[in-house]
């Protein structure tokens, strides 16, 4: 539809494609240079000759062209030009003062470990050949007909061109991940690949390559056959193994949950792409390619921190992971040589579904000797948020203690514990007016979201239920069960008492809130039954950790002015808190 100023110039509008040849820009009535009755396209060719790639002369141009068209056909114009400034910016569309670059994008490829084979530069496609990446592609994704494909071609004469066939095979290739019907788009991919073959076929192992990097095997087995490679042993092994790397950059794709859609890589997949290559190709496992295989796979595992609200989909790349290295060790690697690799200094890498993935494969995850700086099962109690139980549950069954003690003497429990002195919320106000110190049996489920939720329930359940031992004394005189204390969560202290497998020998029939008010107490149970030699007691605990328990940002001490609580922040009865006298 025209707009109100089209009406008011008296032009007449269809928009051009180059699929349409005969939607053309007509003359306005009165009369103007038939030059621009042309299609738009053809303005955007010659332009492709001119060099106007100055941000001046861009501009010029641009101020040039409103005065000759109309808004609508302005709109489809902005978005061509705007595709093609995009595609040439990095080379040509410079400063005023035409600052040059201190290396082409070309240059700084021959730098790249990986990827150099399937990166198309400035010098590679020139002229016309942009609207091929833009426009015949885009069209070519559509079609399901290798006439009407090949009719196109040869009407934009890009059919007699090896590197316009390349550009929309690779395309071809690459959307083949976002559709189901393979079949049609097959008969294409076999009639470019035999068309490529035809013109110089100079890039034919790279199409074969880019394939893989797009998890399309059934692509590369029919590029395979149409090129006429077979065997690892019709060209170099070196060459070959470019292949290898494929997974490898697969692997990087997928450190980022964005990539596990379903219309993108998917972590099975990534199995069936390594063992395509090693079996049915027949591309040895070299070792460089292996190293940059950890380099890649740990590089996958820093996501996990951030995005532990999306644990099952990296615990299905680390399935994917494992049934990887799984297949490496049948195929001759040494999987407990990579485990412990120098590279990659693993023992220091607590990422747990990485290393889960290892231990699964057979890997041996110790030695868990006592006295140990970083084991891996202290690393990784010093998380933000809950540990892999599984994984935990793996390094329980290769032998380690779960009350093994670090080079400081604490223990996994005592570790979670001493963690979470660090996450009670330090507010600048409980009330309005008043700063306080934490409730004395305050639970995280109230208070309408104003404290943060505690998470770290699995983790303090896990150790209980397998056995640790609560009461055992770090090297500074705390336990796990004090801390728990110190802490008046009534969350915390409900784990630590309910799942410990002791509870009835050491509690009795007493709930957790008659164990609080008898440790707040100093009740001779704590003093004299319950506590080991040489662990602090209450008082000790409460000067050690005053300064940690605050919910104000100050860290005041206890020496303040008596302060009431509200009662909603209290499951205990009403009581005053006061810097002399002990609550009770």
């Amino acid at each position: 539809m025209c707009s109100d100023m089209d009406a008011r110039s008296g032009w007449q509008l269809d928009i051009y494609t180059p699929f349409n040849s005969n939607s053309i820009m007509h003359s306005p009535r009165n009369g103007t240079s038939p030059l621009f009755s042309l299609p738009t396209e053809l303005f955007l060719t010659i332009g492709d000759y001119l060099d106007i790639f100055t941000l001046s002369t861009l501009q010029i141009t641009c101020h040039a062209l409103r005065g000759i068209f109309n808004h609508q056909h302005m709109k489809r114009l902005a978005y061509l030009l705007g595709l093609y400034v995009k595609f040439h910016q990095i080379f040509d569309l410079v400063n005023e003062e035409d600052r040059e670059y201190d290396q082409t994008l070309r240059e700084a490829c021959e730098t790249l470990k990986e990827g150099k084979d399937i990166c198309i530069f400035e010098d590679d496609i020139m002229g016309r050949e942009w609207i091929t990446t833009k426009f015949l592609l885009q069209f070519a994704k559509q079609l399901h007909s290798q006439d009407r494909l090949q009719k196109m071609l040869e009407m934009n004469a890009a059919w007699g061109r090896s590197k316009d066939i390349h550009i929309v095979l690779s395309g071809i290739i690459q959307n083949g991940r976002r559709r189901q019907d393979h079949g049609e788009h097959s008969d294409i991919v076999q009639m470019l690949a035999k068309r490529y073959l035809e013109l110089d076929g100079e890039k034919r192992f790279d199409l074969v390559s880019y394939s893989l990097w797009y998890l399309q095997i059934r692509y590369s087995r029919l590029l395979r056959e149409v090129f006429g490679f077979g065997e690892v042993e019709r060209l170099s092994l070196d060459t070959w193994q470019q292949l290898f790397r494929c997974c490898h950059g697969n692997l990087f794709r997928l450190r980022s949950v964005q990539w596990l859609r379903p219309d993108n890589a998917a972590p099975r997949d990534i199995v069936k792409l390594v063992q395509y290559v090693v079996e049915e190709i027949g591309v040895e496992i070299p070792t460089e390619y292996l190293e940059t295989f950890i380099e890649r796979l740990i590089t996958s595992g820093n996501t996990y921190e951030d995005c532990h609200d999306s644990r099952e989909v990296f615990q299905e790349f680390g399935g994917a992971i494992a049934d990887i290295l799984k297949f490496f060790g049948r195929h001759g690697v040494n999987l407990q040589a990579f485990a412990n690799h120098e590279l990659a200094d693993i023992h220091w890498f607590d990422n747990s579904f990485v290393l889960k993935a290892f231990g699964k494969a057979g890997c041996y995850l110790g030695p868990f000797d006592e006295g140990v700086r970083n084991v891996r099962i202290h690393r990784i109690c010093n998380r933000s948020h809950e540990c892999d139980t599984e994984y935990l549950e793996l390094l329980l069954k290769q032998g380690c203690n779960v009350d093994l003690k670090d080079e400081n003497g604490d223990t996994p429990l005592l570790l979670t514990l001493r963690f979470l002195t660090h996450w009670p919320p330090r507010m600048s106000h409980l009330q309005s007016s008043n700063e306080a110190v934490l409730p004395s049996y305050w639970s995280t489920e109230t208070h309408d979201g104003e404290f943060p939720e505690y998470t770290m329930s699995e983790d303090i359940q896990f150790f209980l239920k397998n056995g640790a031992d609560p009461f055992t004394v770090g090297a500074n005189g705390e336990t796990a069960i004090t801390i728990a204390m110190i802490l008046g969560a009534q969350d915390i202290i409900e784990d630590m008492i309910n799942w410990d497998t002791r509870r009835e020998e050491r509690y009795g029939n007493l709930s957790p809130q008659e164990v609080y008010n008898r440790w707040i107490t100093d009740d001779k149970m704590w003093t004299q039954q319950l506590l080991y030699p040489g662990t602090r007691q209450r008082a000790e605990l409460e000067d050690l950790y005053r300064g940690k328990l605050l919910l104000t940002s100050t860290r005041c001490l206890f020496d303040e002015p008596e302060i009431e609580l509200e009662s909603q922040y209290l499951l205990a009865p009403k009581q005053v808190l006061s810097p002399k006298t002990d609550p009770t």
